[in-house]
């Protein structure tokens, strides 16, 4: 895959990436070949972090996390501030602590900028400005959206136009730097904690369009009203980062007073293949050793992995 250094390759455990937008079946592979090769898995999903975000996260049941162990997520209460750097650095130790075990990281990938944060040195470097910062907290979404795509409209595309945090952090970057989010970040690091085999799914988009209203309609009726209905009792408040996410964000909007409509249900799978796309826009520039689709079968998964360069240091440890 990766042509790394010696010396990296030395100082990074091997792991293994799975990447993919929502609903695209990231969570079933990676539980087959966590049993298949004694692994355990990463989340790198920026709302599966949040404790009680649980069915509109898509979280791992209870039944698949007392299987197979799960790493990086109910780590922070509704309230909490998180970025990628902090996740980057957490997930590293997770890593490593895992492969010290001698299991099979493997990472589940659904937030882009939380997985470029792990991969690449001094992306902490970023600057900040807590004035600053604390100015753009003041401004509505909709300011926001707008300035960002005046200033860097790249960034912008790939930022949900109800995410004020990344939004505000994006114009953050730039009124500091005069440079774009990618200008910076690119002049600032390099890739030196890369996966040593990395899996993208892709698969075609009315089939992902289906899948997407398919898990819709489960969470549904699988309590998501209740959930945010629960979540806005016990104090988390409207304007707080998870619920400002897909799902959540159109559930609060008529929670409690509002009876549930066919209309929230088809705000959701707008949003939610609006996601996806983004999603996929992103990682098809990430670099893969193998790209999967709907009709790829696990047997012909588990033997990429076998012939690839994982197994050899699996094998050697």
């Amino acid at each position: 895959m990766n042509n790394l250094k010696q010396e990296e390759e030395k100082s990074v455990p091997p792991y293994l990436v799975i990447m993919g937008p929502t609903a695209s079946g990231k969570s079933a592979l990676s539980m087959k070949l966590a049993e298949h090769y004694n692994g355990e898995i990463i989340a790198c999903d920026s709302v599966q972090i949040y404790k009680d975000f649980n069915i509109g996260s898509a979280k791992p049941s209870q039944e698949d996390q007392v299987l197979i162990p799960h790493h990086m997520i109910d780590i922070l209460r509704w309230h909490e501030e998180f970025d990628a750097n902090q996740y980057a650095q957490k997930a590293k130790k997770t890593i490593e602590q895992i492969w010290l075990r001698k299991k099979l990281p493997i990472l589940v990938v659904g937030t882009g900028l939380y997985y470029r944060a792990l991969c690449r040195q001094n992306f902490h470097d970023l600057p900040s400005h807590k004035e600053l910062r604390e100015r753009l907290k003041t401004y509505s979404k909709q300011k926001l959206t707008t300035l960002l795509y005046e200033k860097d409209p790249k960034r912008a595309k790939m930022i949900h136009p109800n995410d004020h945090y990344r939004l505000a952090r994006a114009l953050e970057v730039f009124y500091i730097t005069g440079k774009t989010f990618d200008q910076l970040a690119e002049q600032k690091t390099k890739n030196t904690f890369l996966p040593q085999f990395t899996i993208a799914i892709d698969i075609s988009r009315k089939e992902l369009h289906n899948r997407i209203e398919q898990r819709a309609n489960q969470m549904i009726e699988s309590g998501f009203e209740d959930e945010v209905k629960q979540l806005l009792k016990s104090g988390c408040l409207k304007s707080c980062k998870p619920m400002n996410t897909i799902g959540y964000q159109q559930l609060k909007d008529h929670c409690p007073k509002k009876p549930f409509s066919i209309l929230t249900l088809q705000s959701i799978l707008a949003a939610t293949r609006q996601y996806a796309k983004r999603q996929t826009t992103w990682f098809k520039k990430m670099e893969r050793d193998m790209t999967v689709s709907e009709h790829t079968t696990i047997d012909h998964i588990i033997k990429a992995i076998d012939t690839s360069n994982l197994i050899k240091i699996i094998y050697q440890k």
